[in-house]
């Protein structure tokens, strides 16, 4: 049978040295049953460092703390083997120039198989663990129906994708046109006759490069006041125009483009165009376009604060025609939103692709323009469909002389 070993506390050590002083060693030793080599040491212990030195830890106090150091010592190994890993593989990830999942995998599984734990690695390569185990079934067939081969037509013909792409390439091969997808599906419809998705458009113009890819336009730091835009019941009632700076580069300067335009159908009223606009090229603009079309019975016209606009004589005119004219807030564009479009469009579809030597050269050319986006253009604000089909289906038709749309010699002849 074993025996249990006794702990000695401080004060029972100094008893027993004090025993020994006085009794002897011997006599210590067989009162408090122990031994006489512990006597002895006590005793060393007093004489060379003091009592101090008798205090000491019990033996499960001992044991506690000695796991404790030694947790606290593997915790530090782990943490340093971590850093360490960590170490190495952003290395390997700089060295390789590791980017994509598969390859970050790739590496994963080589420090996996070297030994090194796999939830660490996958943590510092930021591989969940579902995307690491993951394998692509094999064999098995997409769900879903097969992409079609053939397109109906309204005549209950069929037409090949080939038929349709070749279709496709006509339409956009159009001057001025810069359609996407959804507005060729409209054109496909309205100029072939297809029966046709917006998808299927998309994939096949995906499929041969046709898809129009706008560049993102920069952002402006300041902030815009939100107002309504005019809302118009009728055509020719509400009309906004604006000057836009057009490059001529033959003669490197910029010539004025005045253009005036109908809120309710997006149709372009009239255009000029010279090296300088001034007041009365307004007032003279508006005086033909008056005289040419029948007018609402009420109209208003919104511009902006540029000094043609504001000057005195065009607000007099105004007001002697009975017009109403409105000026947007400084700086809000967005006030003078159908205008702002319409120069967008020229400046992507015009401005963007053509270079002009002289300014008759740009006149003829923003003539053949006006004339395209009147009656073939397809508008998303008005149904998908050309300011003139538009008005047609509201039962309007525009019977106008095709010279008044000229950018350089308007008409005076009366249109209905």
């Amino acid at each position: 049978m074993g025996t249990h070993r006794k702990t000695w506390s401080k004060s029972e050590k100094l008893a027993v040295i004090s025993k020994a002083k006085a009794e002897g060693v011997l006599e210590a030793s067989r009162h408090y049953e122990v031994s006489t080599t512990s006597i002895y040491k006590w005793l060393d212990k007093v004489e060379s460092i003091g009592e101090s030195s008798l205090e000491g830890l019990h033996a499960p106090e001992l044991r506690r703390e000695n796991k404790k150091l030694i947790a606290e010592n593997k915790q530090l190994k782990e943490m340093n083997a971590d850093k360490e890993l960590k170490i190495m593989l952003m290395e390997r990830l700089l060295k390789k120039k590791v980017t994509t999942m598969e390859e970050k995998i790739k590496l994963a599984r080589e420090f996996i198989e070297g030994g090194h734990p796999q939830d660490t690695v996958l943590r510092h390569l930021m591989i969940p663990r579902s995307t690491y185990y993951y394998k692509p079934p094999q064999g098995i067939k997409s769900k879903g129906r097969p992409v079609s081969s053939h397109t109906m037509k309204k005549d209950q013909t069929w037409a090949t994708n080939e038929e349709v792409i070749s279709d496709i390439k006509e339409i956009l091969s159009e001057e001025f046109v810069d359609y996407g997808y959804l507005k060729t599906t409209h054109a496909l419809r309205q100029q072939c006759g297809y029966i046709i998705s917006p998808k299927k458009v998309y994939r096949l113009m995906e499929e041969n490069k046709l898809l129009n890819h706008p560049t993102k336009p920069k952002l402006s730091k300041r902030l815009w006041v939100k107002e309504l835009v005019p809302k118009p019941l009728a055509h020719f009632s509400y009309l906004e125009f604006d000057i836009k700076y057009i490059y001529i580069k033959g003669k490197r300067k910029n010539a004025m483009l005045i253009t005036v335009i109908d809120v309710y159908s997006r149709w372009v009223l009239g255009q000029h165009i010279a090296w300088q606009a001034n007041k009365g090229d307004v007032v003279k603009l508006f005086d033909k376009i008056f005289g040419a079309y029948s007018m609402a019975e009420n109209i208003y016209v919104r511009n902006d604060n540029g000094s043609q606009m504001v000057a005195q004589k065009v607000q007099s005119y105004f007001k002697s025609k009975k017009v109403i004219q409105e000026f947007t807030k400084p700086a809000t564009p967005e006030q003078n939103a159908h205008i702002e479009s319409y120069h967008s469009i020229i400046e992507r579809v015009i401005c963007q692709k053509y270079e002009f030597d002289n300014l008759l050269e740009a006149a003829d050319t923003f003539t053949r323009f006006v004339k395209f986006y009147n009656f073939r253009r397809i508008h998303s604000g008005i149904g998908y469909l050309s300011p003139y089909n538009y008005l047609l289906q509201k039962g309007t038709e525009i019977k106008v002389d095709v010279s008044l749309l000229d950018a350089n010699n308007l008409s005076k002849q009366k249109v209905a």
